[in-house]
């Protein structure tokens, strides 16, 4: 072969390589990362970037094959792709002082299909201090109504601690109740359970149905991916508490004049003879039971298998009960219709509570005239 044969063949070998090559045949990697590989102090509002070698195929980009996560704890995010930069925005702010690992997995492609040899996984860590875990204090596990355990299944409960929810959820949420509220969820007896409401000290849940019969639950709370002590609640069929205006258990009671939405107190005294609305929780199992986290039906209506017994005035006379069931379009609150009885002595804080099956509601106040 002559030299000229020779550069021929190399121009030719050349050209053959510039077409593979530009054909899309080399493996495309992770070229650069922002966070850095093992840095701290990174910023909490920090969006997590990946520098491929070459254009990637922005099909392949997705929530699957570029992750973060916070120990085991997935940190939900969007992901976006511009050329040969992806992009992930996590949902809220990270936590302070905290590790996390970032993931692009061997999933992805480039714009000819070839994808990485592996995974390319790095960590950083966020400026400030660790967020403490949450901590669910002993006894705390409440009716959200007396503020006493035991409580029942189906009712609504108040979870005392530090650290239960990072910030503070809506003052009201949709239904059926969401499992999650500033960052906070919680467990008992290995069920998920239905939130109210959440803050860095309380938070409000409903005892999943599904756990009557049993006698204890262990009860946990998860924030931000961190897992609290363990705590023990008492279980019982019935645990009746009235709510109260002050939400202490005590006091003038969440009670309404019925066919209105007047409070039987002060001012607004409510007649002997007249009906008032009760509204608890914990009065146990009942009819046309809804789903846990579900709003109560309205036809029929969902009523208690055990008639409670309303009790007025000092010397405990009886009222006659025309209605006991979950109030409804709610979730584990109950309602109470009764007459208020002709005897009872007027005056502007009446004692009243109710019994089921022998057990005993705290004791609120009403204004009788």
């Amino acid at each position: 072969m002559n030299k000229f044969s020779m550069r021929a063949s190399s121009m030719a070998l050349g050209l053959c390589l510039t077409v593979v090559i530009a054909a899309g045949a080399t493996t495309p990697i992770v070229a650069f990362t922002y966070p850095v590989y093992g840095t701290t102090g990174i910023p909490l509002g920090v969006k997590i970037t990946a520098t491929f070698s070459e254009v990637m195929n922005p099909l392949t980009l997705t929530t699957a094959t570029f992750t973060l996560q916070q120990g085991l704890a997935p940190v939900a995010g969007n992901v976006t792709l511009s050329g040969t930069l992806a992009t992930f925005t996590p949902l809220g702010s990270l936590q302070p002082g905290t590790r996390y690992t970032a993931t692009v997995t061997n999933a992805v492609q480039d714009l000819s299909g070839n994808t990485p040899v592996a995974n390319y996984v790095w960590y950083f860590t966020t400026a400030g201090t660790p967020f403490p875990g949450p901590f669910i204090g002993p006894s705390s596990v409440v009716s959200d109504a007396s503020f006493t355990a035991p409580v029942a299944a189906g009712s609504i409960v108040a979870v005392f601690g530090t650290n239960l929810s990072i910030g503070q959820s809506p003052s009201t949420v949709a239904i059926p109740l969401p499992y999650t509220l500033a960052q906070a969820s919680l467990t008992i007896g290995g069920l998920a359970a239905p939130l109210f409401f959440a803050t860095p000290g309380q938070v409000n849940m409903q005892i999943p149905w599904e756990i009557a019969g049993q006698s204890t639950a262990a009860v946990v709370a998860t924030v931000n991916g961190q897992v609290s002590n363990t705590q023990t609640v008492p279980l019982v069929p019935y645990a009746p508490g009235i709510f109260s205006i002050n939400s202490s258990g005590s006091g003038q009671g969440a009670i309404l004049i019925s066919s209105g939405t007047q409070l039987a107190a002060v001012g607004t005294p409510v007649s002997r003879g007249a009906y008032i609305s009760i509204y608890c929780t914990g009065l146990g199992p009942v009819t046309n039971q809804p789903a846990t986290g579900a709003p109560s039906p309205t036809s029929p209506l969902a009523t208690t298998l055990v008639q409670p017994f309303v009790h007025i005035g000092s010397n405990n006379e009886l009222a006659v009960t025309t209605f006991s069931g979950l109030a409804p379009g709610l979730v584990g609150l109950y309602q109470v219709n009764a007459i208020v009885p002709a005897d009872v002595t007027p005056g502007n804080a009446v004692p009243i509570y109710i019994t089921v099956n022998g057990t005993e509601s705290n004791i609120v106040t009403i204004a009788v005239q």
